[in-house]
């Protein structure tokens, strides 16, 4: 599949990842675009992927899972799928587990439509929850039966992994990730994962065939088809 320009349709954020939740001296931070990434499946026939097929032509949106690479155009890459319980979190190999599936899944229920048919504020604020679930350390504690309530533990500006500097995109984020209530096993989710690493893209997540929204692929966005593209984020652990 190809990823469109004019590439992930949201806002700059600075992040900050810092297990000691001081920030003085994160293990990786910087700015980025948050938002949606819009795709175009190429393939001469059905694709077969988790269990969702695709037919060449079919355009729908993902959100990225982690924070390790961003896409290039005129690069190719390829993914495969994987199961969103298996995808890494905190930034490293460890799996996501059950429990941050789970979030990510009540929050796409409640907010995805929002998201890839919204403004630059909707897309940024939903992928800084998406993050914000993927790397925040402490959820560890309540993922294990312990710890503090939910609502302490999901916000986008404070503990272990922060947003700053758009206040419009923050707020957002933390009033989606106070929704959020836990325990939900059931996950429709797709996970798209990097293969190979020099031909692999950061994970994506998204869901079964959701279409782009009309409106917004029709209005002259520029929306040229680009070939899937990865490099390393300069600045994390020292690259």
């Amino acid at each position: 599949m190809s990823f469109q320009t004019p590439g992930v349709y949201g806002s700059e954020i600075h992040y900050s990842y810092d297990p000691t939740g001081t920030h003085s001296n994160p293990v990786f931070s910087g700015n980025t675009t948050a938002g949606r990434f819009d795709w175009t499946v190429m393939s001469e026939g059905p694709v077969d992927f988790g269990g969702h097929v695709f037919n060449n032509g079919d355009q729908f949106s993902t959100f990225c899972a982690e924070l390790t690479g961003f896409m290039t155009p005129g690069e190719t890459y390829t993914y495969g799928s994987i199961a969103v319980a298996d995808m890494p979190a905190n930034g490293d190999s460890t799996a996501m587990g059950a429990f941050r599936a789970g979030l990510l899944q009540e929050l796409f229920d409640n907010r995805f439509q929002q998201a890839i048919s919204g403004s630059t504020t909707d897309a940024a604020a939903f992928q800084v929850a998406v993050w914000e679930i993927t790397y925040e350390d402490r959820l560890v504690e309540l993922g294990s039966g312990g710890g503090p309530p939910l609502s302490e533990l999901l916000v986008a500006d404070a503990d272990t992994f922060i947003i700053s500097e758009d206040s419009a995109v923050v707020d957002l984020a933390n009033a989606w990730l106070a929704e959020l209530h836990g325990g939900l096993l059931a996950n429709s989710l797709m996970g798209f994962d990097g293969v190979g690493e020099s031909l692999s893209g950061p994970s994506q997540l998204g869901m079964p065939m959701v279409p782009l929204p009309a409106p917004l692929w029709l209005a002259g966005m520029g929306l040229v088809a680009v070939v899937f593209g990865r490099k390393k984020l300069r600045g994390l652990a020292g690259a």
